[in-house]
């Protein structure tokens, strides 16, 4: 008889906080010293292009952590079938 597979984890710890890093950083722009001097970058204003960069790379950061999500659940399903189809046979089979 199969035995449930316990659930695994798809998520690392390391996802977590690189993942948490630009939601970190955009709290406490206001603290950074850019942040309160005048200043533009292509006639915008410094804390905003910080912003948008931030914001940006929250989007890359988030797709690479799913892409990884999504091959680990693939391998998984992938071994599971392999694991589960050399043992399709029932008891009937084997006389």
């Amino acid at each position: 008889m199969n035995e449930p597979t316990p659930p695994t984890r798809t998520v690392t710890a390391t996802q977590v906080v690189v993942a948490c890093i630009p939601a970190v950083l955009i709290t406490f722009t206001p603290l950074f010293p850019f942040a309160n001097e005048p200043g533009l970058i292509f006639g915008i204003p410094t804390m905003i292009v910080w912003m948008a960069a931030l914001v940006v790379a929250i989007v890359i950061i988030l797709q690479i952590i799913d892409r990884q999500i999504t091959a680990r659940e693939d391998a998984l399903e992938a071994h599971a079938a392999t694991a589960t189809a050399g043992h399709d046979h029932t008891e009937g089979d084997l006389a």
